[in-house]
């Protein structure tokens, strides 16, 4: 018995996903609306975001819109906590550039945003993990690979088979879906965006589930 597929595009439609969010910010209310992120983010003490433009982690400022990253670190020690941007594992770097197609200029990443080195900065940042996750305008979840070096399908990446499974079974079958913190943020997280090794799925407070295979 052979195995079914279908050949698909290169990379995701950055504009239907864009669609989806702009759906959900216009009709969705509570609990997806934005009252939240509207408060200013200097009141988050040693909060710090991503300058997607500039890819340096800067302090967090005013309300300034960001999105928030979900992932699977893999090794600690093959990760650096202050890499040059170049250095990026791929699953920043792909968040990165689906931030600003998605028209946000800052990316919260916990590796980076967080200081690793300073203990007391450390459990200031983990004891906000709930404001920083529902302040988020929308968290980028990596259900695919296992570690930071994995990236985002879909992003830069060539798929060329896809089986179809329904999204929710790729998301629960992923190392990510195994990590107890990271069913928490996406538990606070009021609009969420998987990203699995064949679609993006999209998910909101208020039960929106929209689909794109790539």
């Amino acid at each position: 018995m052979g195995l079914w597929g279908r050949v698909v595009p290169k990379t995701v439609e950055f504009s239907l996903l864009g669609d989806w969010l702009n759906i959900c910010r216009r009709h969705h209310t509570e609990p997806c609306d934005d009252s939240k992120q509207q408060r200013s983010l200097t009141k988050l003490n040693g909060f710090q975001l991503v300058d997607c433009e500039r890819q340096m982690v800067v302090p967090a400022t005013g309300t300034v819109k960001y999105s928030a990253l979900s992932y699977v670190w893999g090794s600690p020690k093959s990760l650096d906590s202050k890499p040059n941007a170049e250095n990026w594992p791929r699953v920043v770097r792909d968040a990165v550039l689906v931030t600003k197609t998605l028209g946000l200029g800052y990316l919260w990443v916990d590796k980076h945003c967080i200081n690793q080195e300073d203990s007391k900065h450390k459990d200031e940042q983990i004891a906000m993990m709930d404001q920083i996750y529902e302040r988020a305008n929308v968290t980028i979840i990596a259900a695919a690979g296992q570690d930071a070096h994995a990236g985002l399908p879909g992003v830069g990446t060539q798929l060329l088979v896809s089986t179809m499974q329904h999204p929710r079974r790729s998301i629960m079958q992923s190392t990510w879906f195994t990590r107890g913190w990271t069913y928490q943020e996406a538990i606070l997280s009021k609009r969420r965006l998987f990203f699995t090794e064949e679609q993006v799925y999209f998910e909101s407070l208020q039960s929106s589930r929209l689909i794109q295979t790539f």
